[in-house]
């Protein structure tokens, strides 16, 4: 997601150059036509191999001005209006930015301003095209489904699900966690925090190990739900931007714990990184950031690894919280590292998704998506990492070795969670964002893992009063079925192939 803000709108900084508000210019310069200029102008721009297009229309009026539309469609943003335009000292004056006329050349020379590519450079030159990108008659996304059961909870889930021993774990922002049974999602306990759960509950040694929007993390008896302990692990309630602001900076997610033998590590919207002891929950030590920390470690080589709002990748020792290393990718990191062999992948909201040596944090390799953030956290199976975006709509199959593209879906809508990945099988959902500046569906999808084509999937209601439906949630599957929470509050269990809907 890149241009995001109040109730789906485009954020302040994206309005000033969408052309809300144009530069103030002198009058035509001796010798050019402003009128000239009008059809439709094109470029190409590419970053680490990955080319985009991005189209200028600029369209004559009686005034003698022109007006302009962008076109990206990278993003299926194909009538982006940016009002008038101007010529001054031979350079076209738009709220997309200033472009140098090259007349000998017929073309336009500039930079892609920042609130459209934070972080990097990116200079385009645009030339005459007899036609722009059009968007595509239709969408194929493959056979609906039904689910095979649902389970109604007392609030949206962003919460993501986990799977054990024929159960589903997931929380609500009602408060619970939740217990179901995974063949007919019959509810078997429940049991109540002091506020909303965003993050996946994590298992081990019988325990359930949860961060709740109270402050607290809560130790629970996998078998029945009884707290065994709760800690304080910082601002209680958890601060979180509001979503009607327009300082909203969808910091929606929760990091999840990460349990070894002997610790619990857990992220906080404080800033830090705090570790446990696992059967007490006396904290061991914590790491302060410079921001929120929402992002789930990963324990790789002795080092805890994981991002921050503070734009940093970080790697601490484990067992001290002493600093490894860090990187800056520019931009807030949301997603949540994954290991292949000795390499960190984690995206952030520079528009980049790394591959990190862990070791050192230095770039193995990197891959851009265009003109949207990475909220997605990668999924790996076979040396293959799956893994979301936000305004793109895509989800993409990259070799986690190489960082080259296998094959990419388009899911017409904003997929931020964490893909749920089988022998044959990609899953995952999508947010939908009404009155936003390009069409957001929510849905959820199955995708074939070879080919990146479609399989399934299950269309979402869109309520007039809702802002957002679809699914925040990352899926979990057993196999069987796919488990995944929805913004209408619901669990919902899809057939995965081997078992029809009902």
């Amino acid at each position: 997601m890149s241009f995001e803000g109040r109730g789906g709108e485009m954020s302040a900084d994206r309005k000033a150059w969408l052309g809300l508000a144009l530069l103030a210019c002198s009058p035509l310069t001796a010798g050019a036509d402003l009128q000239d200029l009008a059809g439709a102008w094109a470029a190409y721009p590419e970053v680490d191999g990955r080319r985009a297009t991005v189209g200028l229309k600029l369209d004559g009026n009686e005034n003698g001005t022109l007006t302009a539309t962008l076109v990206l469609p990278p993003i299926d943003a194909w009538n982006i209006p940016l009002g008038e335009a101007r010529f001054e000292n031979g350079r076209l004056m738009t709220a997309l930015g200033e472009f140098a006329y090259d007349d000998t050349k017929d073309t336009l020379t500039g930079d892609l301003p920042a609130g459209l590519v934070p972080v990097h450079r990116i200079p385009i030159v645009l030339s005459r095209t007899e036609r722009l990108a059009q968007p595509p008659e239709s969408r194929k996304f493959g056979e609906l489904v039904t689910p095979v059961w649902t389970f109604r909870t007392g609030a949206p889930v962003y919460g993501s699900p986990v799977i054990g021993k024929g159960t589903v774990y997931l929380g609500s922002d009602d408060g619970y966690l939740y217990s179901l049974e995974s063949g007919t999602g019959d509810l078997q306990w429940k049991t109540a925090t002091g506020g909303p759960i965003r993050a996946r509950p994590t298992l081990g040694g019988g325990r359930i190990f949860v961060p709740s929007d109270d402050g607290r993390l809560y130790c629970l008896d996998q078998a029945d739900g009884k707290i065994i302990w709760t800690t304080l692990t910082g601002t209680s309630p958890v601060p979180r931007s509001d979503p009607e602001s327009e300082g909203y900076r969808y910091d929606h997610f929760s990091s999840a714990a990460r349990v070894n033998d002997e610790r619990v590590f857990v992220g906080t919207l404080d800033g830090d990184l705090v570790v446990l002891d696992r059967e007490t929950g006396e904290e061991n030590w914590r790491f302060k950031t410079g921001d929120a920390v929402v992002s789930t470690p990963a324990l790789v080589g002795g080092k805890a690894v994981f991002g921050s709002f503070d734009n940093h990748v970080y790697a601490l020792d484990a067992e001290t919280g002493k600093l490894v290393w860090r990187f800056d990718t520019g931009a807030p990191v949301v997603s949540s590292p994954t290991i292949h062999d000795d390499r960190v992948i984690i995206g952030s909201r520079s528009y980049d998704l790394y591959g990190l040596q862990a070791a050192d944090g230095s770039v193995d390799w990197r891959f851009y998506y265009w003109f949207s953030w990475v909220e997605s956290s990668a999924t790996l199976k076979d040396g293959i990492a799956y893994v979301g975006s936000s305004d793109s709509g895509m989800v993409f199959a990259i070799d986690a070795v190489t960082g080259r593209e296998v094959w990419s879906f388009d899911t017409a809508g904003s997929p931020w969670g964490s893909p749920a990945v089988t022998d044959n099988r990609v899953y995952i959902g999508s947010v939908g964002v009404r009155g936003y500046f390009i069409p957001h569906e929510p849905g959820f999808y199955a995708i074939d893992r070879a080919t990146g084509e479609p399989v399934w999937w299950y269309r979402v209601e869109h309520p007039e009063s809702r802002t957002t439906a679809g699914f925040v949630s990352s899926p979990a599957t057993d196999g069987k079925r796919v488990y995944v929470g929805g913004l209408d509050g619901m669990v919902y269990a899809f057939p995965t192939g081997v078992e029809k809907p009902r």
